[in-house]
Parts: structure tokens; C-alpha cells; sequence
């Protein structure tokens, strides 16, 4: 039963319906006492809990209004049955609020002499509800917007050792509500016991001074879930400077962290590293992996750019800068191969592509990338190309093979007529037989010139290229040298070796290259129609819009449909056993591809072609022809 403390003079009814109304009523005698006030207006003006014995005024309660009071209200007041007033209240709860309060003032009479006025609001205790409402509703929607965050706030009194949690706190943690807030040693339990130490640390180092800290670690649920925190805290201080608790927030980034730890061990495992350089300021930022792959994982205060101008040469540095520039101005994007030098000594290609980030207006603003090594692959494309030339170079050797034969018999044809002249000038009488010695002398000196020129053109096809010598020939040149090589070997199996009459033309070309493609082709086309009636392998250039042509055809009716996809694949061979390693034509393609062309095979006015195709920039109509 609910205890009323009334003042003697006012019905007990009275005070009783007052006590339990939700609306506010206080009681003033003649000299402006408050006599009485309910709950209602104690929570409304900041009052305590009436006792019994009023100690407060109307000037407590409405300071602004006194002299009214003193001077009008009573008197007003007993010649109505209700006043309405608006006073202006002075309470706690509204002092931030510049709204007035309505009250209706109206006599109590008790026996013939004891007179109180007795006010009644409801505006007010609205108000007062209305901020109750407010708070609450503000209250809920911090707590969803925690929910939303995932963050929990935090209270640890120093005095009582006791821990306050938000509920948000429980989500985070492995604690129920049911079984209330940790204690210390409690909470302290939750912490992976990696990471338990460096927490222990940072809380430690805050009871002792109550700086503000922030510290990740990880809390290991019992279903085996891990949850990253991402904790912030610092101390509370009375006005004493004394310290009385740490409180603070605590956020679960899971969703930040774990998908940012994957893709840290991708980049790791793939060695890449993330850069960004800022147009405004030219400040460069690096990650871990840019400072693993230059090797400086350790260096705290590290100088990109003095490590930068000490690992890469000025002449890399000014093609990077020149690839940068062309990047901004939105011409291509930034995607290139260089060379630095570590610290160590150490030798890595890096390769770096690039993104630029710009505002509305198109202006750049960052430039980002990865940088990854590819030192490996670098190294073994060098291999690969040392292997690929040696191996271009076995097969020009096989050709030669093929070719020494007719190589030997043209040699020793001039090595017999200088045999034969010179016996007849050793036996003849020069004085009386001047023009006999005179036509051996010439015959040895066009055998040695032949002997020459064959040594010269045997001499420089079996030199080893890698495809970069570039010199001017002749077309026609280039023809007649390659037939010339393989003509002896050609007549043996009985076929002719024909040219068609063309404008010639010069050509900026590997021409050691181009020959041995030639030659290829020769043999065969010559293989292919070895002793065949009316045999022939012919040769012709002729330019184009799209570039140069060589045409070589033979006299085959063409290649079946079914063997033809298949001709440029290595090792393929319609040879025998033994005759033939299928390596030929793939490697005259990719010799071809390499000089910025091609080999086709085509059937021409029903024979068998092939065509190596050339791009224009290797015609060059002013050139100076050099024929051999």
C-alpha cells in the first residue's frame, strides 16, 4: 500500500485523487508556499518526493512570474472558478525549452478560513512524456544503428570492478544477456590467445594513464567462429583528475578483415604489390607487397622515392615516366616490363599496370596499380629464346645437309676447270700460245668467283641470327640466292627451279631468316615432286597494299583437305620414317610471325603455293638494292 504524505488542511480525497492523476497538481498557500505537489510535478519540476513539510515556493518554481503572484493572482484567483494563466516555468527538465506552461488556478477552501490555490497542468507532464518518448525512440534507433554497425559500447567502473555492455556487446562476444556482463578475467578468457598478450599490453598501459588506444585482435566464439574486434578505449576522469573507469567501443570487422587477409595471402602467394601515386601532392603509397618485392619489409621510415631512383636505371625511369604521362593523358594504359636492382644486389623484372582515377571534370587525381615479378617468366622466355634460336638454327643446318650434295658438286665443277686450266697454262708455251693461256686464265677466274659467291651465300646462311640484323636486299636477289643454293640438289631429283619475271623491289628484311624459309619451301616443293614429269618449283615476289608477298609453287595438284589444317603443326610429316622431322614448316611460321608476317598455303591455278607475307614496313621503295 502506497504511503500519501498530506499537509494538514487539505482533504485527504484531495490529495489522494492528486497523487495518483498523471497530471500535475501543487498546492500554494496565501504567502506563496508550496503546501503540496504530487509525483507528477516532482519529476516535472525537479523537485524531490513531498515528505509532508513544503520547503519550496512559487518563486522556486515560477521566478519570473513572483511579483504577479504577490500582487494579482490570489486576488484574481477568488473571483474565478478557474484562471488560466501561462507561466514561465523554471525547471530542469525544459530548460533548453522556451515554451511557457498552461495552468488553471482555482480555490480550495477548507472550513471558513484556510484557503489554498491550487494549481492543475497537463502540459507539462506532455512535454515531459514527449521527451521521455524522444529519448526512448532515440535509444532504440541508436541501438539499431549499433546492430547495423556491429558496435558495442562499453563501461568498466575502477571503483567496483564491474563491466557495462550495450547489447550489442553480447553479439560480438561470446556472453549471453541470460548470464550478464564478464567480469575482467572473464572477458580476458574470450581473447585468442595469440593475441591475448598484446590486449592484456594495451589495456594495462590505459588503466595506468587513460590515453586513448585502438587495438585489433580477435575473439574465438564456442562453435569455433573467430570474430576480428576492432577495439578503441581511454580513461574516465572526475573533476578531481582522479580516474574512475575506461570506457569505449568495440566494432566486429570480420567482414573487412578476413576478405582483406585473403586477398593478402593471394597477393603474397602471387608476389604482387599495390601501389598509388598522388597527381596533387606526388606522394607514392606502398603495401606490403611492394615492399616485400623490393625487399624492405622491415624498414619502418622507408623513402619510396630515394629507393626508386637507387633500384631503376635513368633510362627505365624516363620510359616509365614517358608511359606514366601518356597513361594521364588518356592515350593508352600504363602496362610495361622493367629491370631494378635491390638493395641486396639482387636483380628482379618487375611488371606494373595502372588504373588513373580522375573527378567529373576528367582531371586526374591518383594513379593506382599492381606490381608484380616476373622474374621467372622474363628468365625463361630468355631460355626459351636462346633454345628457340639454337633450334632455328639446327634446322638451317638440316637444310644445309640436305643441300650438301649439290653444294659439293657445284663447288667441284669450278675446282675441275681450275684443275684442267691450269694444267694446259703449266704445259703451253705462253710466247707462242698467248691467247690459249689468256682464256684458261679467265676460265679459273670465273671458276674462283663462282666458288666465291656459293662459299659467300653458304657462309652467311649458316651464320646463326636471332632475328633482329636487318639489312636491304633486292627481291630478286633474295630469290636468285636462295635458288641458287638449292638448284644442284633440285636437277638430281629432277625438277626445275623457275623464276617469273617481276618488277623487282627492295626489301628491309633478316634476309638470313627469309631465305631459310625460302629454302625450306624449295625443298619441299622438290621432295614432294621428286622425279615427277614436267616437275617444277617456281618462285616470285610481287608487293602489295597490305605488304610483300613470296610466292613459292610447285607443280602438286594441291594437299588434302584433311592434311592441310594440320601441316603447320610440329612434327607433323607426311614423310617416311626417318625422312623428315615435321618441324619445318612450324618453324618457318613462327620465323615469319617474328618479322611481323606469315606463311599461308594456298592452291594457285590448281597448284600447290605457299605464300610468306611480309608487312609493308619491310618494302622500302628509296632503298639502295645490295645484291649478291
Amino acid at each position: 500500500m502506497t504511503k500519501i504524505n498530506a499537509p494538514i488542511g487539505i482533504h485527504y480525497s484531495l490529495i489522494q485523487a492528486a497523487h495518483f492523476s498523471s497530471d500535475i497538481f501543487i498546492f500554494f498557500s496565501s504567502s506563496g508556499k508550496l503546501v503540496f505537489y504530487n509525483h507528477v510535478a516532482a519529476n516535472a519540476f525537479g523537485l524531490p518526493a513531498f515528505d509532508g513539510i513544503g520547503t519550496s515556493s512559487f518563486n522556486d518554481l515560477f521566478s519570473k512570474n513572483t511579483p504577479f503572484f504577490q500582487n494579482e493572482l490570489w486576488n484574481k484567483a477568488s473571483t474565478h472558478d478557474a484562471l488560466n494563466l501561462n507561466l514561465s516555468p523554471k525547471v530542469s527538465e525544459l530548460k533548453d525549452s522556451k515554451d511557457n506552461l498552461d495552468m488553471a488556478f482555482s480555490f480550495c477552501i477548507v472550513g471558513e478560513e484556510e484557503r489554498f490555490l491550487m494549481g492543475v497542468s497537463r502540459e507539462l507532464e506532455r512535454k515531459y512524456l514527449l521527451k521521455s518518448d524522444l529519448l526512448r525512440e532515440s535509444n532504440e534507433k541508436f541501438k539499431e544503428a549499433q546492430a547495423l554497425g556491429k558496435i558495442g559500447d562499453w563501461h568498466f567502473d575502477l571503483a567496483t570492478n564491474k563491466i557495462t555492455w550495450s547489447d550489442q556487446m553480447f553479439e560480438i562476444f561470446p556472453e549471453s544477456k541470460e548470464r550478464g556482463e564478464p567480469t575482467f578475467e572473464r572477458h580476458q578468457s574470450t581473447i585468442h590467445h595469440e593475441d591475448v598478450v598484446s590486449w592484456k599490453e594495451t589495456v594495462s598501459k590505459c588503466l595506468n594513464d587513460g590515453r586513448p588506444y585502438e587495438i585489433l585482435f580477435r575473439t574465438v566464439h564456442p562453435e569455433g567462429n573467430i570474430v576480428w574486434v576492432k577495439a578503441k578505449g581511454k580513461g574516465l576522469f572526475n573533476d578531481s583528475g582522479d580516474m574512475v573507469a575506461l570506457f569505449g567501443t568495440c566494432q566486429d570487422i570480420s567482414h573487412e578483415v578476413i576478405p582483406r587477409m585473403e586477398r593478402d595471402f593471394v597477393l603474397s602467394e602471387m608476389n604482387v604489390g599495390i601501389w598509388r601515386l598522388s597527381i596533387a601532392t606526388g606522394e607514392i603509397t606502398w603495401d606490403k607487397g611492394m615492399r616485400r618485392l623490393f625487399g624492405v619489409e622491415e624498414i619502418k621510415d622507408l623513402d619510396i622515392r630515394r629507393l626508386w631512383s637507387s633500384s631503376v636505371s635513368r633510362s627505365t625511369q624516363e620510359k616509365i615516366h614517358r608511359e606514366v604521362a601518356l597513361a594521364l593523358e588518356n592515350k593508352k594504359d600504363f602496362d610495361m616490363t622493367f629491370e631494378v636492382c635491390l638493395p641486396t644486389g639482387q636483380r628482379k623484372f618487375l611488371n606494373s599496370r595502372a588504373r588513373v582515377e580522375r573527378n567529373e571534370n576528367g582531371a586526374a587525381l591518383y594513379i593506382y596499380g599492381i606490381t608484380y615479378d616476373r622474374t621467372g617468366e622474363v628468365t625463361l622466355n630468355r631460355r626459351l629464346e636462346d633454345e628457340k634460336i639454337k633450334m632455328i638454327h639446327s634446322a638451317k643446318l638440316a637444310t644445309l645437309g640436305e643441300l650438301a650434295a649439290g653444294i659439293a658438286h657445284d663447288i667441284n665443277n669450278p675446282l675441275t676447270v681450275i684443275s684442267g686450266s691450269s694444267s694446259i697454262i703449266s704445259h703451253a708455251q705462253i710466247a707462242k700460245t698467248p691467247k690459249l693461256v689468256l682464256d684458261n686464265v679467265k676460265r679459273i677466274q670465273h671458276a674462283v668467283e663462282r666458288i666465291s659467291k656459293i662459299i659467300g651465300v653458304l657462309g652467311r646462311f649458316s651464320r646463326q641470327s636471332d632475328g633482329r640484323e636487318l639489312s636491304r636486299f633486292s627481291a630478286r636477289s633474295i630469290i636468285q640466292e636462295s635458288i641458287e643454293l638449292s638448284l644442284t640438289m633440285a636437277r638430281r631429283k629432277q625438277v626445275k627451279l623457275l623464276t617469273q619475271d617481276f618488277e623487282d623491289f627492295d626489301v628491309t628484311c633478316d634476309v638470313i631468316q627469309v631465305q631459310q624459309i625460302l629454302l625450306n619451301l624449295i625443298n619441299n616443293g622438290v621432295e614432294a615432286n621428286t622425279r615427277s614429269s614436267g616437275a617444277y618449283v617456281e618462285l616470285y615476289a610481287k608487293k602489295t597494299e597490305d605488304g610483300v608477298l613470296f610466292v613459292v609453287k610447285d607443280s602438286g595438284q594441291g594437299i588434302e583437305e584433311n592434311l592441310a589444317s594440320q601441316i603447320f603443326t610440329p612434327f607433323f610429316t607426311t614423310k617416311g620414317s626417318g625422312k623428315g622431322t615435321g618441324l619445318g614448316l612450324s618453324i618457318c611460321k613462327r620465323i615469319a610471325r617474328e618479322q611481323g608476317g606469315d606463311i599461308s598455303y594456298q592452291v594457285i591455278e590448281g597448284k600447290t603455293a605457299f605464300i610468306l607475307s611480309l608487312p609493308p614496313s619491310v618494302c622500302d621503295k628509296n632503298s639502295v638494292s645490295i645484291t649478291h
